[in-house]
């Protein structure tokens, strides 16, 4: 198998599939995995906006279990592409070292 074709094969399951997408089929990178700062409770995603909608993060149990104002609510346009920068970088960082680790030791 050459390199290429992982990269094609992604390409073509996006195609298909109608765009790179979460676990449960939204857009929204960090779903399931952020907190709230203020009650320690999970943030939930909702969509806005015009079709296809944009996401956004909000902590919605306060309201929905006590009806007071939510905690916070904030988009995912900028924390979405910056923690999925990190985590490239993170893995490319790891898959390198582990490659050139893996070349020296085979030459030695």
């Amino acid at each position: 198998m050459t390199p290429v074709e992982p990269h094609s094969r992604f390409n073509s399951n996006c195609r298909i599939q109608g765009g790179i997408k979460s676990g449960r089929g939204g857009r929204a990178l960090l779903a399931g995995l952020l907190t709230c700062g203020r009650c320690g409770r999970r943030l939930g995603v909702v969509y806005s906006g015009r079709p296809p909608g944009h996401p956004y993060y909000r902590c919605e149990r306060i309201n929905q279990m006590l009806a007071k104002p939510r905690c916070m609510t904030f988009g995912a346009s900028r924390i979405d592409p910056a923690i999925g920068k990190e985590i490239l970088t993170a893995v490319t960082h790891k898959a390198a070292s582990t490659f050139w680790s893996d070349t020296f030791s085979r030459t030695l």
